[in-house]
Parts: C-alpha cells; sequence; structure tokens
C-alpha cells in the first residue's frame, strides 16, 4: 500500500471489501509519512472505529453483525414452524455510512463493535413474542 501511494501520490481513496484487510495500514501510512489518504469499505472492525475516533480519515459502510444475526435466527424460526418466510424476504437490514464526523454518535457496543440501533434485541424480543430480563 505504501509503494503504491508514493508512485501515484494523486491517489487519496483507498477501499477494502472487508476492514481486516485494512488492519495496520493506518500505522503504515503514518510511518511512511504518508497522509491526505482516507481509507474505507465495508463492515470495520474496533480496530477502524478507534483509529477513526483518534482522528484517522476513514469512511466505513456498517452493518450491524448482531441485527443480521438476530435476523438469520428469526429466518430460520420461520422456516422451521412453517410460518410464511415473506417478512424475511421485505426485510431491510439497517446500513449506515461511519466516518469520522459521526463516529461518536453511533451505536456501538462497549468494545466499539458497531450495532446500530440500540434496541435491536427489544424488537426482535416483541417480534417473538418473548419477554428479556
Amino acid at each position: 500500500m505504501v509503494s503504491t501511494l508514493r508512485r501515484d501520490p494523486a491517489v487519496k481513496w483507498v477501499m477494502f471489501d472487508c476492514a481486516c484487510a485494512a488492519t495496520g495500514v493506518v500505522t503504515a501510512l503514518r510511518t511512511a509519512g504518508i497522509d491526505g489518504v482516507t481509507i474505507g469499505g465495508e463492515a470495520p472492525l474496533t480496530t477502524q472505529i478507534q483509529e477513526m475516533k483518534g482522528g484517522s480519515p476513514q469512511a466505513w459502510a456498517a452493518l450491524s453483525l448482531p441485527i443480521l444475526g438476530f435476523g438469520l435466527i428469526d429466518a430460520l424460526a420461520r422456516h422451521f414452524n412453517g410460518d410464511s418466510m415473506q417478512p424475511v424476504l421485505d426485510q431491510r437490514f439497517p446500513w449506515q455510512i461511519v466516518t469520522n464526523d459521526n463516529v461518536h454518535s453511533v451505536v456501538l457496543d462497549g468494545a466499539d463493535n458497531y450495532v446500530g440501533l440500540a434496541s435491536y434485541g427489544d424488537a426482535f424480543s416483541g417480534l417473538w413474542h418473548v419477554g428479556r430480563d
């Protein structure tokens, strides 16, 4: 990454299809004295969230893995109960672009994992008609 950006300093954006491939890039660029490059892509990890909180210019399309997991459980329950799958087909999972400008206001868990919607557990509990402790 460093050698590519040194060869072409006009490159100002580096995008990744998953955040795990971006691990270490911010440190490498900083060490090489390269600035003005925005890192981004899909599914930021806690590393990228923490880097953004520290001021590293980044932009990530975040999908809530906990909500996705609950949605998969809901789909399995519907399938095995013989219920209609239409609600699953109609479901649109929330995405959010997380940047330096909004990283301090997005919903994260205590370990800086992107959650997206604080009350997702209550929403699924209501859907499933079960109580929560």
